[in-house]
């Protein structure tokens, strides 16, 4: 064990302090009860005892035990010596404890790995017109309960300035899953992913497969605040929703349109930088994105045009915690197909079956006001399709057609206020989109929702709420508020 420097100044001074005094007394006193064999004690005084005659062939007693000032020079001599000694082995640790340090690592991190996640399941109903294509086009439409979310993530820091993270979700998806109605050549199906488990201990043992979603994997260089570099498969810093992603920090049960409708890619591959710098109270924070774009076919890219993205923020952690952000995405989404043309030689064509244009800009605003939140989000996207290169429109909907150029501009609003007893937090969501749907032209939603705070990392949340399909068009489809809904989603959650 190491000795601190103090504690060898201490114990020094400490030891000498103690042989002063011991040597004091025993010139004022006599000698001390513990003396070393050998020593001789001063002869009392001759009132109080009568000396006895010394043999004639006794030792001569020794010089310092009858010299106080001669037993003073030889243990301060002692002392001395112990110090130098004590000195020598001070200074050895000292080199010891350098050539440690200097053969560490020093950007070695005290947590080198580390394994977290969450995980939900409740229980969900819909309400909706049984004729309705919304309706029939549901995995469910009763009450049912359901396995949520199972995410895990790997967390490796092995140096410093160094970070891996991977987040996996694991599902039993595609269980349950409608492929296909039935009628005009063809058959109604549904997914199944049972099979005899092949390592099983009975010959005809059953299993079911599931999917694991790989949701984010990127390795981060974080040489400081300012200026930071990732790598990899991350989600698009584009807005609230997405930034937060996992359901214990999120307040709705419901995801926002901009997110189910895709509205911005919702993951990327490819490069990101990112920090932040610290101006009075606020933060300000910039993202900036080099990517292969939307990966909803494929996470690889079919030409050399690179999609560009960013997110600037400003967030203060004042009597009002406030985040004000903007984001914006620019790139453009294709398919390359290859189509064999002559065997001999082997003659190959390439084309693409679709290609758009499009951009997406949006802003969001992030309030905590005491117990009460509030979070608003709002985003305009454009896209233009090549000429011949359109992709097919629903053929439900609107058979033989194709997609035509469009914006679409969506927001939504949510207001929870947490109450002062049993950990409830109640709230209110409004949500409004126009564009090209569907169902339609606009969708409007209202909702409440309750969550229950258990403890820190566990609660039950849950949510209703009621949409409208309708049309702003003089030339849209006929009632399309026949597809309007009601659902009830619960989730119990719990963070580890």
């Amino acid at each position: 064990m190491r000795i601190p420097q103090k504690a060898h100044s201490a114990g020094l001074l400490i030891a000498l302090a103690l042989c002063e005094r011991r040597v004091l007394a025993q010139s004022a006193n006599g000698p001390a009860a513990d003396a070393p064999p050998g020593a001789t004690t001063a002869a009392p005084a001759a009132s109080d005892v009568t000396a006895p005659t010394a043999p004639t062939t006794a030792a001569a007693p020794d010089a310092t035990a009858s010299d106080p000032a001669a037993e003073l020079r030889q243990m301060r001599a002692e002392l001395a010596e112990q110090k130098q000694q004590l000195e020598a082995l001070k200074a050895k640790e000292e080199a010891t404890a350098a050539s440690a340090a200097e053969a560490a690592p020093e950007d070695t991190e005290p947590q080198k790995f580390s394994i977290y996640g969450f995980m939900d399941m409740g229980f969900q109903r819909t309400w909706a017109d049984p004729k309705s294509p919304v309706s029939n086009f549901l995995n469910s439409n009763t009450s049912t309960f359901v396995l949520g979310n199972l995410n895990m993530y790997l967390d490796a820091q092995p140096v410093k300035h160094w970070r891996g993270l991977m987040e996996i979700r694991f599902t039993n998806a595609p269980l349950g899953n409608v492929e296909s109605v039935g009628g005009f050549g063809q058959t109604f199906k549904r997914s199944t992913t049972e099979q005899i488990d092949p390592n099983g201990a009975s010959l005809n043992a059953p299993m079911w497969g599931g999917y694991t979603v790989i949701e984010r994997a990127h390795i981060d260089w974080t040489p400081r605040q300012e200026f930071n570099i990732r790598a990899g498969y991350f989600f698009t810093p584009f807005g609230i929703w997405n930034v937060d992603h996992g359901s214990p920090t999120l307040i709705s049960t419901f995801l926002p349109q901009l997110v189910v409708d895709k509205l911005f890619p919702i993951r990327q591959t490819g490069l990101m930088l990112f920090g932040s710098t610290i101006t009075g109270a606020w933060e300000l924070g910039y993202m900036a994105t080099l990517t292969n774009g939307r990966q909803e076919l494929s996470t690889y890219d079919f030409d050399d045009d690179k999609a560009l993205g960013g997110r600037l923020y400003a967030r203060c952690d004042c009597d009002i915690r406030s985040q004000f952000g903007l984001s914006a995405y620019e790139g453009d989404n294709n398919d390359r197909v290859v189509t064999l043309t002559q065997l001999s030689p082997l003659k190959f064509q390439n084309g693409e079956s679709f290609h758009y244009k499009e951009w997406s800009v949006g802003a969001d605003v992030s309030l905590d006001m005491g117990p009460t939140r509030f979070r608003a989000e709002g985003l305009i996207r454009r896209v233009k399709y090549d000429v011949g290169k359109r992709e097919p429109s629903s053929p439900l909907f609107s058979p033989g057609g194709f997609l035509p150029d469009s914006y679409t501009s969506t927001a939504y609003a949510l207001l929870a206020h947490q109450l002062p007893w049993g950990g409830l937090e109640p709230y209110l969501f409004g949500e409004i989109l126009h564009g090209p749907i569907s169902v339609g032209d606009t969708v409007v939603q209202g909702s409440v929702g309750l969550n229950v705070h258990f403890t820190p990392a566990t609660q039950l949340k849950m949510q209703v709420a009621r949409s409208h399909f309708f049309n702003v068009r003089a030339n849209g489809p006929d009632d399309p508020s026949r597809n309007d809904d009601t659902t009830l989603f619960t989730r119990l959650v719990l963070a580890y």
